[in-house]
């Protein structure tokens, strides 16, 4: 039976030192428990950290400096934007749904990509984004609405 292995190399090695990063920020939340619930406060990680900047997590990143409820917050925000647009997609019009489509799949990509690294400059372009798309959701799904009201149940007779 073979046995995966890392050609020689450690754990921390294979992951380029990430879960050493990840070792180290929950080690230091573990010597005050609370931390756990509510953070260390915004943007602690890099002061507390002097010569690591960056944990190469962003959800631990978010526990680290705003806890479980903090994290929870933005997954939840994640989620309804996701499942909002994914529910409206049958209430648009054909022309928009390739952007919608577009908007999710990449929204869920990125959040796949943040489990490896931390992102700080390009969050004001990714919300500004995710804004335009859910306004034109609204207005498409507002469109629809106005105009299922004005056509009359009985086909106008």
């Amino acid at each position: 039976m073979s046995q995966f292995n890392f050609s020689g190399r450690s754990l921390d090695m294979a992951s380029s030192g990430r879960i050493d990063f990840w070792r180290q920020a929950l080690t230091m939340m573990s010597y005050w428990p609370l931390s756990f619930v509510t953070g260390y406060g915004w943007n602690s990680y890099p002061t507390l950290f002097l010569g690591y900047g960056d944990p190469h997590n962003s959800y631990l990143m978010y526990w680290f400096n705003l806890g479980i409820f903090g994290l929870a917050l933005y997954l939840f925000i994640a989620f309804w934007i996701i499942r909002f647009a994914v529910t409206s997609l049958p209430l648009i019009v054909a022309e928009a749904k390739p952007l919608v489509i577009g908007f999710i799949v990449g929204f869920l990509s990125l959040h796949v990509a943040l489990f490896f690294v931390g992102l700080y400059t390009p969050w004001l372009f990714i919300w500004a984004i995710a804004g335009t798309t859910l306004r034109l959701v609204i207005e498409e799904r507002r469109k629809g609405v106005l105009e299922s009201a004005a056509v009359p149940e009985n086909g106008g007779q």
